[in-house]
């Protein structure tokens, strides 16, 4: 499998030394390949081996050297654009229903969903909604949805 990249919210850094205290500690983690952090910006950008370690874990293991961590929601990239496997289309009112319910949600930009190839392609403001948010409103219309590979 290859890298993946998360980006981490991180607060309570004061200075460089506790930008290095959480760099230094979370390369030593099974996992994890590169990390950058920005102190200015209280943020992380980590890029790890999903088979090993996940974002979640990073996050604690952040939180266990006393800062803040939380995972950021527009991990999957943050232009705000992601492309869903959707499973459980039969046909194009299926597809009329999960596109209207997407467009008329707050902080999705357009939604296009194509029956054939089961793909999703959704534009959304990463500052409002997340790909995870984007996933449980199409699961809870009732199909099944995932981050295309």
């Amino acid at each position: 499998m290859a890298p993946q990249k998360c980006f981490l919210q991180i607060k309570g850094m004061t200075c460089a030394s506790c930008v290095s205290n959480i760099e230094r500690n979370l390369q030593k983690e099974a996992g994890v390949l590169s990390v950058l952090v920005a102190l200015m910006a209280g943020k992380a950008e980590i890029k790890y081996d999903p088979e090993v370690i996940q974002p979640l874990e990073i996050a604690q293991f952040i939180q266990d050297l006393g800062f803040e961590a939380a995972v950021m929601e527009d991990y999957a990239g943050s232009d705000g654009n992601i492309e869903l496997t959707i499973t459980g289309m039969t046909c194009a009112s299926c597809v009329h229903n999960i596109e209207s319910k997407l467009t008329r949600t707050n902080g999705i930009t357009y939604a296009s969903v194509a029956l054939a190839t089961s793909k999703a392609l959704v534009k959304f403001d990463p500052e409002i909604i997340g790909p995870r948010d984007i996933i449980k409103i199409i699961e809870e219309i009732g199909f099944h949805a995932s981050l295309a590979q």
